[in-house]
């Protein structure tokens, strides 16, 4: 709330998120699914009255990174994660989320992007699965009409009402190239 401060919503934003229901369900996700439900009980907790105290953001960056394994560990090709687990740095989260005054689009150095209504609402998640790599290749995303740019070694354009790749140009030479 702009006017008191007071957390209205929090999301996480992670790899189990983007499964689709049928994935989700999958018994070699059984442990992320347990652990995606804590981190939602932990979000849904913030937008409360009370702030958060350390002990429940402790908790709460301690289920992220858990949630990072057992993702990782249930499909490495596709969930690999190119940040230390175990840093405290920005993380993921580094680049600023945008807005059109009615939505809120986030771009993550994890490759997970969403668009969210005022209200908290999740509208769309993706994960745009390419390579990542630690300390580079992300910036700030950016609206332009209907679509919702990033960068992460390419330029990639979605739509901004419902997350597909509408262009993508590559930017930076893959690794080895």
């Amino acid at each position: 709330d702009k006017k008191s401060g007071k957390i209205l919503w929090l999301r996480s934003n992670t790899y189990f998120d983007t499964l689709s229901p049928k994935e989700a369900s999958d018994a070699k996700f059984k442990e992320a699914a347990g652990l995606a439900k804590q981190l939602k009980a932990i979000d849904d907790s913030f937008g409360t009255a009370a702030a958060p105290d350390a002990k429940r953001l402790g908790e709460r960056f301690n289920l992220e990174k858990a949630l990072i394994k057992a993702m990782e560990q249930a499909d490495p090709e596709r969930f690999t994660y190119a940040l230390d687990v175990n840093a405290s740095n920005g993380g993921a989260t580094a680049p600023t989320p945008c807005t059109d005054g009615k939505n809120i689009y986030v771009w993550l150095g994890s490759g997970v992007a969403a668009r969210y209504d005022a209200a908290g609402q999740r509208k769309w998640i993706l994960l745009d699965n390419h390579e990542r790599i630690e300390h580079g290749f992300n910036a700030s995303p950016v609206l332009v009409g209907d679509k919702f740019i990033v960068y992460m070694r390419d330029m990639t354009a979605f739509n901004a009402a419902d997350g597909k790749v509408l262009w993508r140009t590559p930017i930076t030479p893959k690794t080895g190239q």
